[in-house]
């Protein structure tokens, strides 16, 4: 129903910082529920993306805003969800994608449920929305995907999330940048290595350190030291994709920790 934009440098930068796992993310530009509708109306039954009561729960919300980004993370969680298995398996998954719900565990993180082949059960699914986006990501690994929009106002809060060693080697490694666009790529990798980490517990801006920014080809592999001063169950160190697509950052985390089902 709709064309998966997520960058395609980005997502080579991600298969080869990751080499070991398997993962599928999607990027729609931002859809009302009157667009979704519409196109729906021009699709057979069978290969519409959300099922009545996901419809109905979008347009509950008051706010425009919220009902176009809980809608638009729900298309996204669930073409990774079928893009995921097709790749897997190498055919199409048989089952409607109506099938497959997006809920919230007890932590709140989102993870797919339903009727859900035996591919999916042993997957992680991380979302965000921002900047007229909506992603969703769906990996092997415990994972975590984060998109903003740089604003000057980053620059006013950067003391909660940016130590002045992490500055200093943000502007060392990326000085050609606006400070508005470094300051938020650390941002995005530090939430995404949060949502990464967060089925254990929510880790705070400055348990994750800085200690490098690798450059690739369109992005950057940054490297975090994790802390375990407050939680011991964390890994020693993360690795972030990250990516400065038309001027928003997008970064893309996984933790390394497989999924059984």
């Amino acid at each position: 129903m709709f064309i998966n934009i997520f960058p395609k440098i980005l997502l080579g930068m991600i298969k080869r910082t990751f080499p070991r796992h398997r993962v599928q993310p999607v990027m729609l530009t931002i859809i009302s529920p009157q667009k979704y509708l519409h196109q729906a109306g021009l699709t057979p039954i069978e290969r519409q993306v959300l099922n009545d009561k996901e419809i109905a729960t979008a347009e509950s919300f008051s706010l425009e805003k919220r009902q176009n980004e809980w809608l638009t993370t729900r298309v996204c969680a669930k073409m990774a969800a079928l893009q995921y298995h097709a790749t897997i398996t190498g055919s199409p998954i048989s089952l409607s994608p109506r099938e497959i719900y997006i809920s919230n565990n007890q932590t709140g993180r989102p993870e797919l449920d339903g009727t859900l082949t035996q591919e999916l059960q042993s997957t992680d699914l991380s979302i965000s929305h921002g900047a007229g986006f909506g992603l969703a990501l769906i990996a092997d690994s415990r994972c975590g995907i984060d998109i903003q929009e740089p604003r000057d106002s980053i620059i006013r809060v950067r003391d909660k999330f940016c130590t002045p060693e992490e500055e200093e080697l943000l502007h060392h490694t990326l000085g050609e940048l606006p400070e508005r666009h470094y300051l938020t790529l650390l941002w995005t990798a530090k939430e995404a290595g949060k949502k990464a980490l967060s089925h254990m517990r929510m880790p705070g801006f400055g348990e994750l350190i800085l200690t490098d920014l690798e450059p690739h080809t369109g992005g950057w592999a940054i490297h975090f030291l994790v802390s375990t001063r407050q939680f011991q169950g964390y890994p020693a160190t993360l690795t972030v994709a990250a990516e400065l697509y038309d001027g928003y950052s997008i970064s893309i985390c996984l933790s390394g920790e497989l999924i059984n089902a």
